[in-house]
């Protein structure tokens, strides 16, 4: 009984260290994906507040050389940069769920807003002033120019602000997601190292006890051979000496012996055949005197 309990938390303990082990795997696979995902998330992020600060700037620059140099490739690209722009804020707004970083998106959304309709407004004053008059005065719309200029600045700062808080929000994570794997790296370690290590004892215990029991059966073997070879023995014994056994009938005259059968025969005869003892013949001193009294005589 001892023994199968003693199996039994064996192979106990060495699954709990398995189960363990797949936990510690487990844990280890949903940090790392979830280092990946945030590392993703804040990276798209990071990369789509940059991309807003450079898509407004070369809106301003593309409506600028258009209303400076007149070339017709410019006024084609201010509004296809304003669209790229607005395309990286509605990624922003998507991903972004921080409050502090959904603040300075909704500053970049409302700077945004009239961005378009009024390098539109400026791009028609030019080409209706070309058409009437063959020049643009670009200081007569100095205020509209400064206006939007200031607010495509002030994108731009908030589109390195975001990127900025970002990183750092990034940053943070990293710090915080180390630090819970080497607390569950460390408590893994720690059950691992306690389940083991009775692990160990138990290991040791089981072997103590299977050479006990081998000792016990070597010696079981041996106490059974030493009785079995008594007894083959005695057998060997009993085989040799045969006993005469019951109650037999002899003749009280001539000394035969009366067999199961019903025939009288001589006590030698009889024993001989029931037994391995096998007669010599001789005189005791009482018939050798009977017998040959002269040679008794002489030596008297």
């Amino acid at each position: 009984m001892r023994f199968r309990l003693l199996i039994f938390a064996f192979f106990t303990s060495i699954a709990l260290i398995a189960l363990i082990g797949i936990y510690a795997l487990n844990t280890t696979r949903q940090i790392i994906h979830s280092f990946e995902d945030s590392e993703k998330h804040f990276r798209a992020i990071a990369t789509a507040a940059t991309e807003v600060s450079s898509y407004v700037k070369r809106a301003e620059g593309h409506l600028m050389l258009y209303l400076v140099l007149h070339r017709k490739v410019d006024k084609e690209k201010f509004p296809r940069r304003v669209e790229s722009l607005k395309k990286q804020i509605s990624i922003l707004d998507q991903k972004i769920g921080v409050p502090q970083a959904r603040a300075i998106l909704d500053k970049i959304k409302s700077n945004t807003r009239d961005i378009l309709s009024v390098g539109n407004a400026l791009i028609m004053s030019h080409d209706k002033a070309l058409e009437d008059s063959g020049r643009f005065n670009l200081e007569a719309h100095r205020e509209i120019v400064f206006g939007l200029h200031e607010k495509i600045s002030a994108i731009r700062s908030f589109g390195v602000e975001l990127a900025t808080l970002e990183i750092e929000l990034e940053s943070k994570l990293r710090t915080e997601v180390m630090g819970s794997a080497k607390q569950i790296l460390l408590y893994t370690q720690s059950w691992l190292i306690l389940v083991a290590a009775f692990t160990v004892f138990l290991g040791y215990g089981l072997i103590r006890m299977v050479r006990t029991l081998k000792r016990e059966m070597a010696n079981r073997v041996r106490s059974e051979e030493a009785i079995q070879l008594e007894t083959k023995k005695l057998q060997e014994a009993l085989s040799e000496v045969k006993k005469l056994s019951g109650m037999l009938p002899i003749c009280a005259s001539c000394k035969k012996i009366k067999d199961d059968k019903g025939y009288w025969t001589q006590i030698e005869k009889y024993i001989r055949d029931h037994s391995e003892a096998v007669f010599s013949h001789g005189f005791c001193p009482e018939c050798s005197k009977k017998l040959y009294p002269e040679f008794f005589e002489k030596k008297e």
